[in-house]
């Protein structure tokens, strides 16, 4: 997500990674995050997330902990736990939605930083996965979660005028998204182009339009 404004940190897998306006912060994939707000206004956060592979993940146990101010929809039923903690709600249809259910075994696997797990010979094809879950978490551990604005330079490219926040030659802990900033000069354009994915553009400032296959 791209920091639109205000400044705060995050919590990615218990470590603390500080951002301010004009950063994007990297979450890679099975990482349990949460986001703060260290200043006296809100902070507004710009998302992008590839909903084909979010419902392909852990779906409707994803959440672990609840926003502060979380209502349950009209007529629910709130849940509680042993410690009289919020842990879901039960809806008008009687199905029930529960936070923080994760599988405790993959839940291990993902706290287990440091373990010297699997370094004999794999047992089955099975441990395969497990031993490719617990590298990956090596992996996004060391690498950066916040990329700096500020230490981004600014490219003349045949685009135009980019600095690229997300790249695959700026390390960085994301591996499908590219994310760059763009400057249009006043009555100026881009240069044209096509690409095989999806595109999203948020507009931070200024006023102008898009021609796509012809149409303004």
């Amino acid at each position: 997500f791209f920091i639109m404004e205000g400044e705060g940190y995050e919590i990615h897998d218990d470590v603390k990674y500080p951002w301010e306006a004009g950063d994007i912060m990297c979450v890679p994939t099975y990482c349990i995050h949460q986001h703060f707000n260290t200043a006296n206004k809100p902070a507004r956060l710009f998302f992008c997330i590839p909903h084909a592979y979010e419902l392909m993940g852990l779906a409707s146990m994803e959440q672990i902990e609840i926003h502060t101010n979380y209502q349950p929809p009209e007529g629910a039923l709130t849940l509680y736990g042993s410690a009289g903690e919020v842990i879901g709600y039960k809806g008008l249809d009687g199905k029930e939605f529960r936070f923080g259910a994760i599988d405790q075994e993959f839940q291990q696997l993902m706290l287990d930083k440091q373990a010297g797990l699997f370094k004999g010979k794999l047992k089955n094809n099975y441990e395969y996965y497990l031993k490719t879950l617990v590298e990956q978490t090596r992996w996004r551990i060391k690498v950066p979660h916040v990329v700096s604005a500020k230490e981004r330079p600014w490219e003349d490219t045949q685009m135009g005028r980019l600095k690229y926040l997300s790249h695959p030659n700026v390390p960085s802990a994301l591996l499908m998204f590219d994310a760059f900033v763009q400057e249009i000069p006043p009555g100026g354009r881009s240069g044209k182009h096509r690409h095989v994915a999806e595109e999203l553009h948020k507009i931070i400032e200024g006023k102008g339009y898009d021609i796509h296959d012809g149409k303004r």
